[in-house]
């Protein structure tokens, strides 16, 4: 599609007012550590006191906002202890945890290619990760995208106390978003000692190894009245590619006959380039119209043998590098006023790579698509044989042949390889305390923002592979036809139709067989990419809660209210360069 204007925004602001009252108590099931949960721990390497547990510590329930000390039985709010991130040894990532859960559906992981990012994400029931909740401490995170998603390792695990699970859904509270429910990581808050993490992990193989290593420092203040707790984590993974495994060796067909997939076949656009011209089967005597060019010498294409296996050049598993800085702080002037802030910086470093551009009549081009492709008959590329079948196909004797379906793959060019480096940050200063006659209040604001900036080889010009397709001789006086010159060896210089083409260093390119496109045509067709996307939000809120604001008296417990108003803004901008952002592009962007 063609854009005018390069950068879209987009921007909205919401003010969410919302009350909530509850007479009996809210109610979690808790997830039980293993039975080795001791073994583990005695292999971690520790020297550190956490007081974050408190036997009398008041639980804000995630959805309601209401604190209850008497969480003991069944509801829609499940609890993931910290022990289970701590169980889950060599594991540097906290999806790994979450996607044991049975209402925790699969989604977009860490070790995603296509589609990738290097980001993990929670979908609750399957209903999309966009309408699954993420929140710190009850409070939004940082998103990595413009869909407001957050992605779940830049949360440091040996900071989570718990995680608060709630599929019953919770818009009323906290907007559309969280349909399908909340995933709230409460951290840590009176963290003190020093705890060091560290694993190194690979494949029974000896490949794919995962190098994590994370320093927690906390220390108590002022008699226990403040805290300040810092975390430093970092994690380097290794690619694994799909060539490397027996099972994911070979590309998967499905003939939707209800049969099983099965190895063989692929993709249809090759990289020895394909035809389906009507009568080419007849005029060749081969009896079939979609031929293919392998060894040189067109041929009927067989999917079963000729299909290109586009599997063993992805990754199974994606490089990557992520820095992860988190500090928090909370102080107690006085039971009225308690100030907290939390800080978060994190770097995510991530390469994706599929196989070499496909480009066909049906790849985008413009508002539409690419369309025919125009042969000269009298092209070197092609062989004598299949000259001579071109010309009975050129019924107006101009020396130009249109195949309407064609196909090709740039392997020459190189896989479409996509390098995200991700940075962002996140600022959080409120204050919260009791205002008497047991009314609590929180009020915060949050500054969120991600800039991507996103790097894109292996990508094919779609203007510069006409140009370099569409072929005439040259008898070096100024001279140009399709058809070759008498006396001159070979008929002439093959070069480019188009004259602009040509004087922009145009190289003419033989997709007909296998490896047959030069390197200068590779150079002239292959472009880089550069997508800049920015996305941030702000949100100011103020909650007040009373937990116990009359008794009902008849066994019925205390009857609690919570009060609050949000106001949010999020904005996004994506920046693509000329080629992404006009059309003309066949490959990651496409």
């Amino acid at each position: 599609m063609m854009i005018a204007d390069f950068r879209r925004k987009l921007l909205a602001s919401t003010l969410l007012v919302g009350t909530a009252a509850y007479a009996n108590p809210a109610l979690a099931q808790t997830v039980t550590p293993p039975a080795n949960s001791t073994e583990v721990q005695q292999a971690a390497t520790q020297v550190a006191t956490d007081t974050a547990q408190r036997p009398e510590q008041e639980i804000v329930v995630t959805g309601s906002r209401i604190a209850r000390p008497d969480l003991e039985s069944s509801s829609p709010v499940a609890v993931v202890s910290s022990q289970e991130f701590q169980l889950t040894a060599g594991s540097a990532n906290v999806e790994n945890v979450l996607n044991n859960l049975p209402q925790v559906a699969a989604t977009t992981t860490s070790t995603s290619n296509n589609p990738g990012g290097g980001v993990a994400t929670v979908n609750l029931r399957g209903i999309g990760s966009q309408r699954t909740l993420v929140l710190v401490n009850g409070r939004r995170y940082v998103s990595y995208d413009v869909n407001q998603i957050v992605d779940l390792n830049t949360i440091p695990a040996p900071l989570i106390d718990r995680v608060d699970v709630v599929t019953g859904g919770a818009s009323a509270v906290y907007g559309s978003d969280a349909i399908a429910g909340v995933v709230n990581f409460i951290m840590k808050k009176n963290f003190s000692g020093i705890q060091a993490d560290g694993s190194v992990t690979m494949t029974d193989q000896g490949d794919g190894q995962v190098y994590d290593a994370g320093l927690t420092f906390g220390s108590n203040f002022d008699d226990g009245r403040g805290n300040v707790t810092l975390f430093a984590g970092y994690t380097q993974r290794k690619p694994t590619f799909a060539g490397e495994r027996r099972f994911s060796r070979f590309a998967l067909s499905d003939l939707e006959t209800g049969a099983p997939p099965f190895e063989g076949g692929g993709s249809p656009s090759v990289p020895q380039g394909c035809l389906n011209i009507p009568g080419l089967g007849a005029a060749t005597g081969l009896g079939c119209d979609n031929q293919d060019f392998l060894g040189g010498v067109n041929s009927c294409f067989v999917s079963a043998t000729d299909a290109y296996n586009f599997s063993p050049v992805n990754y199974l598993q994606v490089p990557q590098d992520r820095y992860v800085i988190m500090g928090m702080a909370n102080y107690e002037i006085n039971e009225h006023v308690k100030p907290y802030t939390e800080l978060t910086f994190i770097n995510n470093r991530v390469s994706s790579q599929l196989a070499a551009t496909p480009i066909s009549q049906g790849s985008p081009f413009g508002q539409g698509t690419i369309g025919p492709l125009t042969l000269q008959v009298n092209s070197p590329f092609f062989t004598t044989a299949f000259q001579n079948a071109l010309r009975t196909l050129d019924t107006d004797n101009n020396g130009f042949v249109t195949a309407p379906s064609w196909s090709f793959r740039s392997v020459q060019v190189g896989p479409r390889a996509n390098f995200d480096d991700r940075n962002a940050y996140r600022i959080v200063g409120g204050v919260a305390g009791d205002i008497g006659y047991g009314w609590d209040y929180d009020a915060s604001y949050m500054f969120a923002r991600t800039k991507n900036a996103q790097r894109q080889l292996g990508n094919v010009a779609i203007t510069n592979f006409l140009a370099a397709t569409q072929t005439e001789f040259s008898d070096g006086a100024g001279n140009f036809s399709p058809f070759p010159f008498a006396g001159l060896p070979g008929g002439g210089t093959l070069v480019c139709a188009d004259p602009a083409a040509r004087a922009a260093g145009c190289a003419p390119a033989n997709i007909f067989g296998l490896n047959n496109l030069s390197p200068e045509a590779a150079t002239y067709i292959a472009i880089g990419a550069t997508n800049l996307e920015t996305y941030s939000t702000q949100i100011a809120n103020a909650t007040f809660t009373n937990n116990n604001l009359f008794d009902l008296g008849m066994g019925g417990g205390g009857a609690g209210i919570a009060l609050g108003a949000e106001w949010r803004k999020e904005s996004g901008a994506v920046d693509p360069d000329q080629f992404l952002s006009s059309g003309n592009v066949a490959g990651s962007g496409s």
